[in-house]
């Protein structure tokens, strides 16, 4: 095997990837004169010396049905430090959109020959030593330099070379200085259809089979002015010719006279007369470079034609040229049809007097080794004039072509659009789609290169060369968030890693990253974190799989503790709840049935009620809740009024309807325990597992890592859902607790798959709010598109309110290529680009400071990977993983012992569920030794003016003068006026003071009821009888009887307990709740029926429920607002249970003879309604009153009344209208003896309130 040296020699060359972007003719005879530039003084003797291009395009592979031709452009210059001025002189030639990247290769790599050895034996036989030389069939010259050493410069063994030299060739010796044919004269120059010579190179080349190399060696012309001078002079003078007369007149004597000068010039066969004759003329100006008219008679036309040409030359900015080609293979065949379509390649060019020619050699030929071996040599032959052009005969041609700025555009420069479709596919010429951009101006580019923050990559200049640089988002944009768009296997999550690494030391807070790929990546950053920083004491990890963050997800404690008001901090975990199970099910599907996501939400509320509920709850409570209201009908107590009512209007609803209520709302709710290995997560309280607060961490230098990978799509949205909840609810936390003059740590999420929550208002409230509260948000998911038409707000956001957008390849991308669009770069181009992006390379629109120049968009190259990760070139080694091993074993202890709940330990069994159902509460508690008179000790309601000493008999004390106070109502009222004002205190924090529980001691030990049952069946039968002052303590019409519960101290399992026991009787829920003490219950107290109560004007039955009494009480106080207190009435007192003939009333209103002027009724349904609302009618028809008001629990009960009269069980109908059951009682318009109005509880109740 033969081993040429130069073959193995490497040098550093540009490599040009043309576009689909046509050249411009103007542009590139404009800028290829920064091509003319001296690189110093030579010698001694001075002189100027220039720089040598080498231009090459290099053809490797076979055109077969197997095969893959491709070809490679280059360009050199000897000069190795004038390298990036060529390249700014290409760069200013091309348009913009074609790569120039830099590379070091050899000719061995361009022609992909076989691995050249040291070696350089061979035997000459394998050299053509015919000397034979052919050029299109004529005889060519064989005076060929030799070498002592024919091996230094044959191919390889068993390879030899087919070749093409080209010459400059002109009419006369000295027509090199006129003109080729200027690139502006190319058909079509500056359209997609120019006939660009060069193209013709390329496109010989596509078609044939053997490894080729063409070469170009430019150099720079010194200026040639004075010798254009000298020749115009002897043309003006008739004397070019005059070396030539001897031949003139040999061709004459043989031809005869005649003109050998062509006057038309053939650019498809020309020919090249080696003389030409002349007449003697007379100069007409002494001065060099002046230009004859036409109209001298002393010049001939082709005289005048070359003087014409002279002057139009650029005789300070041409450049010589020597041109040569070949083609090497085993095969002579390959080589020669290689080589046969270069001759004619620079054809177009030709001038009226000087043209190129170009001369093959044979495969094998001596001839062809020699054009090899300059090759090689890269030799330059600068001189176009030989001396034996004197002799007649001798071609005017000469390896030196001498082209000027315009012809070499022509000679060395092509325009992608002007190649063939082989050419192109060859030459994978760059479709404009896949073609570089230019960088930002260097001084907003600066603001990124090498910052701290978050890495990007590198930055890849117009000819999509990376810089060595990074350029990386600095904490001062990252607030404005980022997406990572590309499709799957593009390096997003590579990339996301990169970014959190290089950010962990750029920010002072918590860097968050949630990983839902399962491909290994958390492992690796891991790694790669520890190769950094030598340990994992900044890392908190959670394989959610095995090991669940103990979030306070359903407690209010950490807002309280950061002195976030109860009420809005109750708001901030009911709603993130929601949102949580919204975005799992689904927003239209969760918000279809509108009233259960009423009831979840005020469960959740009533659950953390101040007086009834807790400061922690968990989804079982939540699960127990719904379940006990659905199976009861009895919504839990509340102490908020506005939450009472809430719950009062669901239970107030037919059963159907109530039913289908509770069973959306139950389906609601159990959305969080679909999945038994996330229970952990909504059932663990406060104090009693690990924990792991965000907010203690925000602030904190730390990596938070959530791997979701290990479940499915569903369970992992939830828990997805469920981190970025408590996120938000920690940043709310911070900003309540930072000085807003403070500059908050920067926090950083990281969300993988951001579409799989795409559905929740979570993300879309990080992204529009959390710049505010010092957040930013790096979402990673394919392509944007895919949320457009299901989820528009979050894609609207995605697109408009993000500040960074990093893309790789995405399809389909029209909508996201409006976010990197400019004038120079529509939209349409953008998303082409896009899709067209390669693995690793992506397209950044960096977010800009405020008030700063925003970048236009530019392309990055990957990054590598970083040390220690296990895919990158440099992993951990086998000592360094040990270590690894160890830090990692002691993180996954750290975060199971102080933050983490291990599934396999806390996941809830049917057994443990079964027990959490009975475990005793409160209200089961033993008799304890307080009086049960009292109820200051017990009470869970109190105003903030108050307190009392816990000692019997627990006086009350002012806060303010710590005065005491008797614990009775009176005292009560004292204790509140003594520093304050009564009317600025809440009714509802004003307790009931004293109970009359007839028990003894004994009775209490003997009783199954705990104390507080006892107290609070007190307190019922009490309020029944309207014991309690209704100003300040408790008002039956007004208040809800579970205030009792509060002033009491019980819970509501042990009030259901008396329910079901059968001691006491729910008589409604709305408008608020009323019990009755039944009278097993009076037994239970050692109530006598008859003490306290008797019969007669004033009094009630002793059957009388809560609700009668209050229906009543209303009443009466109706009538009194209505009639007593209204001047024009004729009534002046209004009495409760008035005997009259033939009955009872229950209330009416009296003139001043006592005479009926209103009578009322209030009635409740019950199984003899057919035959009690008659009776009724009748007594009140018989006083004859102005009016007759029927009070009735709700709408229902009054059209059971209008039913009743219109079909009485005995007699004939007493009203004969009859009302659709939606019509509201008070549009009624009956007017009878025994019924004129009919109003619910609800009604009049707000009448007294208002009026």
């Amino acid at each position: 095997m033969l081993g040429t040296p130069p073959l193995t020699q490497s040098r550093t060359y540009l490599e040009i990837r043309p576009a689909d972007e046509p050249l411009k003719a103007d542009t590139v005879t404009r800028s290829i004169t920064d091509l003319h530039r001296s690189v110093g003084d030579s010698g001694l003797l001075g002189g100027t010396e220039y720089p040598t291009y080498e231009m090459l395009i290099a053809a490797t592979g076979t055109t077969g049905d197997t095969g893959q031709r491709s070809l490679a452009w280059y360009v050199g210059v000897d000069t190795p430090e004038h390298l990036d001025a060529t390249r700014r002189a290409l760069t200013a030639c091309l348009p913009h959109s074609y790569d120039i990247v830099k590379t070091d290769c050899t000719y061995a790599d361009l022609l992909n020959l076989p691995e050249v050895g040291d070696d350089t034996s061979t035997d000459a036989d394998t050299l053509a030593t015919d000397g034979t030389l052919t050029a299109e069939g004529s005889i060519a010259d064989s005076n060929h330099r030799t070498t002592d050493d024919p091996a230094e410069t044959a191919p390889l063994a068993d390879w030899d070379v087919a070749a093409v030299d080209y010459h400059g060739v002109g009419d006369r010796p000295r027509d090199w200085q006129c003109p080729m044919k200027p690139i502006e004269e190319f058909v079509g120059a500056d359209e997609s259809t120019a006939d660009w010579p060069l193209s013709r190179v390329f496109n010989a080349l596509a078609t044939g089979d053997a490894p080729a190399l063409v070469q170009f060696i430019i150099q720079p012309k010194p200026d040639w002015t004075a010798d254009r001078d000298d020749r115009i002079f002897e043309l003006e003078n008739g004397t070019d010719l005059y070396r030539y007369l001897i031949g003139k007149w040999i061709a004459d004597f043989f031809t005869g006279t005649h003109d050998r000068e062509r006057s038309s010039h053939n650019e498809t066969t020309p020919r090249r007369d080696r003389y030409d004759t002349h007449a003697s003329g007379t100069r007409h100006d002494s001065g060099y470079g002046s230009s004859p008219t036409q109209s001298s008679p002393d010049l001939q036309p082709s005289e005048t034609r070359r003087i014409e040409a002279l002057n139009a030359v650029d005789t300070r900015q041409s450049f010589t040229v020597n041109a040569r080609a070949v083609a090497l293979d085993t095969d002579p065949d390959p080589a020669d049809a290689t080589c046969r379509p270069l001759v004619d390649a620079f054809q177009p060019l030709t001038g009226a007097h000087y043209c190129i020619e170009g001369r093959r050699y044979s495969y094998g030929s001596k001839a062809a080794n020699d054009v090899f071996e300059a090759l090689l040599d890269r030799t330059l032959q600068t001189n176009p004039e030989r001396r034996r052009h004197i002799v007649p005969g001798i071609p005017n041609r000469s390896p030196a072509i001498v082209v000027g700025p315009a012809a070499l555009g022509g000679l060395c420069l092509t325009g992608g659009p002007a190649l063939e479709s082989d050419a192109r596919r060859a030459l994978e010429t760059t479709p404009r789609e896949r073609t570089g951009l230019e960088l930002p101006p260097r001084a907003v580019l600066n603001r990124y290169l090498e910052a701290e923050g978050m890495h990007i990559g590198h930055p890849c200049t117009a000819d999509r060369e990376p810089l060595n640089a990074t350029v990386s988002l600095p904490p001062t944009v990252q607030q404005l968030h980022t997406a990572i768009t590309g499709q799957s296997g593009t390096g997003k999550s590579a990339l996301g890693h990169g970014m959190l690494a290089g950010n962990f030391e750029a920010t002072d807070g918590a860097n968050i990253y949630i990983d839902s790929k399962g491909d290994g990546g958390p492992d690796a950053y891991l790694r790669a974190h520890y190769a950094r920083h030598g340990d994992l004491d900044d890392v908190y990890y959670f394989d959610c799989a095995e090991l669940l963050p103990g979030l306070p997800l359903l407690s209010i404690k950490p807002q309280l503790d950061a002195d976030i008001d109860r009420v809005q901090a109750v708001e901030n975990v009911a709603d993130r709840h929601l949102e949580i199970l919204a975005g799992y099910m689904g927003q239209e599907t969760f918000h279809s049935a509108p009233m259960a996501v009423d009831v979840v939400e005020a469960l959740i509320k009533a659950l953390f009620d101040p007086v009834h509920g807790s400061d922690t709850i968990s989804q079982t409570a939540l699960l127990q809740a719904a379940a006990r209201m659905h199976r009861s009908g009895e919504a839990p107590p509340v102490s908020d009024p506005h939450l009472r009512e809430t719950l009062d209007d669901v239970t107030a609803n037919s059963d159907r309807v109530f039913d289908n209520i509770m069973g959306a709302a139950g389906r609601r709710i159990r959305q969080a325990s679909k999945d038994a290995r996330l229970a952990p997560l909504f059932t663990h309280t406060d104090g009693t597992d690990a924990a792991f607060d965000l907010r203690d961490h925000l602030d904190e230098q730390c990596v938070i890592i959530f791997d979701t990978s290990g479940y499915r799509d569903d369970p992992r949205s939830l828990l997805t859902l469920a981190i970025i909840s408590e996120l938000w609810t920690a940043l709310t936390r911070r900003a309540e607790d930072a000085d807003p003059h403070d500059d908050l740590p920067q926090v950083n999420l990281f969300l993988e798959e951001a579409a799989d929550i795409a559905a929740s208002e979570l993300l879309t409230d990080l992204l529009s709010q959390g710049r505010a509260f010092g957040v930013g948000v790096t979402v990673m998911l394919q392509f944007p598109e895919q949320l457009r038409d299901d989820y528009p707000r979050v894609y609207r956001e995605l697109i408009n309110d993000i500040g960074t957008h990093i893309t790789g390849p995405v399809n389909d991308a029209t909508g996201l290529a409006r976010a990197f669009a400019t004038d120079a770069h529509p939209v349409d181009d953008i998303a082409t680009r896009i899709s067209n992006l390669e693995r690793g390379d992506w397209l950044v629109n960096p977010a800009a400071p405020f008030a700063d120049t925003p970048p236009t968009p530019f392309y990055c190259q990957s990054r590598s990977l970083p040390p220690g990760h296990p895919d990158g070139e440099d992993p951990l080694d086998e000592t360094t993983n040990t270590s690894y091993d160890a830090q990692r074993t002691l993180l996954e202890t750290r975060m199971y012992r102080k933050y983490g709940l291990a599934i396999a330990e806390h996941t809830i069994t049917t057994s443990e569920s079964e027990a959490i159902e009975s475990t005793p509460t409160d209200g089961e508690s033993t008799p304890d030794t307080t009086p049960l008179h009292t109820t200051i000790p017990h009470t869970n309601r109190l105003p903030d003016c108050l307190t009392y000493v816990d000692d019997p008999p627990y006086p009350l004390v002012c806060t303010a003068c710590e005065r005491r106070y008797a614990p009775s109502t009176e005292g009560l009222r004292n204790a509140i006026q003594c520093c304050h004002e009564l009317a600025a205190i809440d009714r509802a924090d004003i307790p009931i003071t004293t109970l009359d529980v007839p028990l003894t001691a004994s009775d209490r030990r003997r009783s199954p009821l705990s104390d507080a049952q006892l107290r609070f069946l007190a307190a019922i039968y009490m309020a029944h009888q309207q014991r309690f002052d209704p100003d300040i303590e408790f008002d039956i019409v007004r208040d809800s009887m579970v205030r009792l519960q509060e002033y009491v101290g019980i819970d509501s399992d042990a009030v259901r307990d008396l329910i079901d026991d059968g001691l006491l009787k729910r008589d409604c829920t709305h408008p608020h709740y009323l019990y009755t003490v039944t009278p097993d219950g009076r037994d239970a107290l050692e109530i006598e029926h008859r003490e306290g109560i008797a019969h007669g004007d004033g009094k009630g039955d002793l059957s009388e429920s809560s609700l009668h009494v209050a229906l009543v009480e209303a009443g009466y106080r109706f009538l009194t607002q209505a009639y007593v207190d209204t001047p024009d009435s004729p009534a002046v007192e209004a009495t409760r249970y008035l005997d009259v003939e033939g009955g009872r009333l229950d209330a009416a209103a009296l003139d001043a003879d006592d005479n009926v002027v209103v009578t009322l009724e209030a009635e409740l349904s019950n199984n003899d309604t057919r035959r009690a609302v008659p009776s009724d009618f009748d007594t009140m028809a018989a006083c004859d009153p102005n009016a007759s008001i029927w009070v009735v629990k709700n709408r229902d009960g009054a059209h059971e009344v209008l039913q009743a009269l219109n079909d009485p069980a005995e007699g004939d109908p007493r009203v004969q209208k009859t009302y659709s059951e939606n019509m509201r009682p008070q549009d009624f318009t009956i007017d009878t003896a025994g019924l004129t109005d009919v109003y619910t509880f609800q009604t009049i109740r707000n009448q007294l309130t208002t009026e």
